[in-house]
């Protein structure tokens, strides 16, 4: 029943309560009958009080079921993303980044500005243990739909074909270990994050989206957001999640 048919309800037998007492005792007694009125609609009131407050007590228990499991499966998120360094290699150097949002300044650096339009490869390690981790959490039913969707960018369609050798350095390596090997194989990737939710995905545009720097810091500053959104929005406790905080030491480069 919505809101408007229980208000409508409970006006109509509000009324046959006070009314009840005119038509079926004497008509002339009209300070008895009133008196038999107010009893009636007192005791309809309370009844209609307690049914208003059974129905709002069985709905707030099972929305409060429902976000305290998004909140449980959220806050799994946030221990998942607190303090983990994720390292962007360059020809001439070497940035490490971590999950939290990005200062604004960060974006007028000179160094950044220099990688920023490079191309990303990673090899397949990197992408078990940075992007998988991610998405497969995000694919829980419990994860709310506002960071499902923040998420996208982690989940990863295909590498492309490997990067020789000796085109490398055009590109940006996002790596979670910086050590490498001869035999390491780097590819650029591509992520749902430049086709939503599309069921489909044309071959040919593939090659076409490939990720950047810039798609890995604005997707990685816009999940941290929207999850420190959604906990704020679900809590009167103002929330310091500290994502910058690091367990043990940073690996070495």
């Amino acid at each position: 029943m919505n809101k408007k048919r229980l208000i409508i309800l409970c006006i109509i037998l509000c009324v046959i309560a006070f009314s009840l007492p005119f038509i079926f005792f004497n008509e002339d007694k009209i300070q008895d009958n009133l008196i038999l009125s107010f009893t009636a609609l007192a005791a309809i009131s309370t009844l209609l009080t307690l049914i208003v407050a059974l129905l709002l007590y069985n709905k707030w228990s099972i929305d409060s079921f429902i976000i305290e499991r998004q909140t449980d499966k959220v806050l799994e998120l946030v221990d998942l993303l607190k303090g983990k360094v994720v390292y962007i290699g360059t020809k001439r150097f070497k940035y490490f980044s971590r999950f939290d949002v990005d200062d604004e300044s960060y974006f007028k650096d000179k160094h950044y500005e220099e990688m920023s339009g490079l191309n990303i490869v990673m090899r397949k390690k990197d992408v078990d243990d940075i992007f998988d981790p991610i998405h497969s959490l995000c694919r829980s039913y419990w994860m709310p739909e506002e960071v499902k969707e923040a998420a996208l960018f982690f989940e990863v369609i295909v590498l492309l074909e490997k990067v020789e050798a000796k085109e490398i350095n055009s590109y940006a390596k996002l790596m979670l270990n910086t050590k490498e090997v001869k035999d390491d194989e780097w590819h650029t990737v591509v992520t749902m994050a430049a086709f939503g939710n599309m069921a489909i995905i044309p071959e040919e545009l593939l090659n076409d989206e490939t990720i950047i720097v810039n798609d890995y810091i604005s997707h990685k500053n816009f999940l941290i957001k929207t999850i420190k959104n959604w906990l704020s929005a679900k809590s009167s406790i103002e929330l310091d999640l500290r994502m910058k905080e690091i367990d043990g030491q940073i690996p070495k480069k």
